[in-house]
This record gives structure tokens, C-alpha cells and sequence, in this order.
């Protein structure tokens, strides 16, 4: 039997009696140790990568130095170029500055100078354009009111119109004296006035009416004998408005009594007189 049996057979002897946790405990001893090998192994090799890269990285900036020194020593054409550009940029600049002087000194003139103080004073003949174009034309709506349209029918007569719409008078009559009444009977000054303004203004009207209905009673008659004398063979003649308020005024001067008509009179010269002062110009007016 040779010695390297016998020392194998003590070996699996001695490990047979080793227990199972002390192999465990041993088994994970050597893992680790084998680990941390593996992790320096690594380590070292990612350092020396990194020592190369820098290496690599020192030798280029130190060769763009290189040249970049080397072409700072000869000027090229392109800087030679940009400074007859930058001379010529500054010349034109110069006239530019002394074009402006010149504008602005011509501006201080006036625009539109004569030649002497004698001379008559000129005017410029440019106007401006209005903006606004008439691109469509478009129709403007004429408004057409039937009540006055021929279209419509014929004319309406005023008179025919008077007669049938009569009752309308015996109603504002009555309204009025109703008026009246509640005027006597109200004790509120404030409902008072307000009837007072409304009466007021219905008599204005109905006294405007019976004026106008006067008015048409004159022309009427004016038209009546005109109608006769051109039957005689004469030219008619057709009153103006001015002298249709005139003869109406006369026959409403003639139908008052005497304090009234000196009253209206009266009334008409003070307005009369206050229209003349009103158009009258100011120092007139204070003397």
C-alpha cells in the first residue's frame, strides 16, 4: 500500500468526522474570500482603463495647443479680410453720421423757406388720401312711410277726416272738466300741479286746433272768391303762408275783446323785445 493512499484515507477519515455546519461555515469562508478576489481583479482593471482614457485625452489638449499656438503665430487671410471690412464698415459709418448731421441741420430750415420776406408765403400742394375705399356700393334703404305714399292710395282729406273723428273732441271736452273738478277737489299741492300741467297742456292743444282750424277756414273763404274772379275772367291769386297767418291774426285780433287783446299785444311786444336783446351783441346789451 503506498503512502499517498494511506494519506488520503486518513483525510476522508478526519472529514467524516467534521460535522456538516463546520463545512458550511468553511464553504462560505471560501466564497467570500473568493469575491473580494474577483472585486480587486475588477477594480484594478477599470483604474488601469481609466489611467489610459486620461492618458489619451492628456496627449490631444496638448496637441490642439500645439496648433493652436502655431496658427496664432501666422495671421490668416480671413483676419486679414475682417479688418479692411471693419475699416470700411467705420468709413461709412462716418458718412452716415455726417449724412445725418446734414439731414438734421436741413430739418432746423423750414420746410417750405421764400426767398425773401417779401415774397409770398408758400404752400405745399401734397394732401393726404383718405384710407377709406368704396370697394362695394351698396344701395342705401329708403324708408317709405304708407301714411304718406301714394302707393298706398289716395291722399286723405283733412276735412273728411275732422268729421269723422268729431266725437274725439267731446271726449277731451269732458276730460277736461273732469280735470278741473278733481283740481278743486284734491288737497296735495303735488297732485295738484300735475293736474294744473295737465289741463295747461290740453287747453295749449285745443286752443292750437281751433287757431288751425281758423287758418282753414280763411283760405278756404280765400279760395272761394278767388274761385269767383276767375270766373269773371281774372288770374287767380294764391295766398303765401306769411300772409294766411297774417289775415288769421287780424280776424283773431278783431274777435277779443279790448283788455284781452291789450294783454296779447302786450305779451307779443315783450317777447318781441327779448328775441332783439338775445341777438343783440354783448357790449350793446350791457350799455
Amino acid at each position: 500500500m503506498k503512502p499517498d493512499d494511506a494519506d488520503g484515507e486518513q483525510f476522508q477519515q478526519q472529514l467524516s468526522k467534521i460535522s456538516f455546519g463546520a463545512l458550511a461555515k468553511a464553504q462560505d469562508a471560501l466564497s467570500k474570500q473568493e469575491g473580494s478576489s474577483r472585486k480587486r481583479k475588477r477594480g484594478s482593471g477599470s483604474t488601469n482603463q481609466q489611467e489610459d482614457k486620461l492618458q489619451a485625452l492628456r496627449e490631444r489638449l496638448k496637441e490642439l495647443k500645439e496648433k493652436k499656438n502655431a496658427n496664432a503665430a501666422k495671421p490668416s487671410n480671413k483676419t486679414k479680410a475682417s479688418a479692411k471690412a471693419h475699416k470700411t464698415s467705420g468709413n461709412d459709418g462716418n458718412e452716415h453720421e455726417n449724412e445725418d448731421s446734414d439731414a438734421s441741420s436741413n430739418s432746423k430750415q423750414p420746410a417750405h423757406a421764400r426767398s425773401s420776406k417779401h415774397a409770398p408765403a408758400t404752400q405745399s400742394s401734397k394732401r393726404a388720401v383718405t384710407r377709406k375705399r368704396t370697394v362695394v356700393e351698396v344701395k342705401k334703404p329708403v324708408v317709405r312711410d304708407p301714411r304718406f305714399d301714394p302707393l298706398t292710395g289716395p291722399r286723405l282729406d283733412e276735412a273728411v277726416l275732422k268729421k269723422r273723428y268729431s266725437f274725439l273732441n267731446d271726449y277731451k271736452a269732458s276730460e277736461m272738466a273732469e280735470l278741473r273738478a278733481t283740481i278743486k277737489k284734491t288737497k296735495n299741492e303735488a297732485e295738484r300741479e300735475a293736474l294744473k300741467r295737465k289741463l295747461l297742456s290740453m287747453e295749449s292743444q285745443q286752443k292750437a286746433q281751433a287757431a288751425k282750424e281758423k287758418q282753414q277756414e280763411i283760405i278756404q273763404e280765400h279760395r272761394k272768391k278767388e274761385r269767383e274772379l276767375v270766373k269773371q275772367g281774372k288770374k287767380p291769386f294764391f295766398l303765401k303762408k306769411s300772409e294766411q297767418k297774417k289775415l288769421a291774426l287780424i280776424d283773431r285780433y278783431e274777435n277779443m275783446k279790448g283788455k284781452q287783446r291789450d294783454h296779447v299785444i302786450e305779451r307779443r311786444r315783450k317777447k318781441a323785445a327779448a328775441r332783439e336783446r338775445r341777438n343783440m351783441p354783448a357790449e350793446r346789451r350791457s350799455a
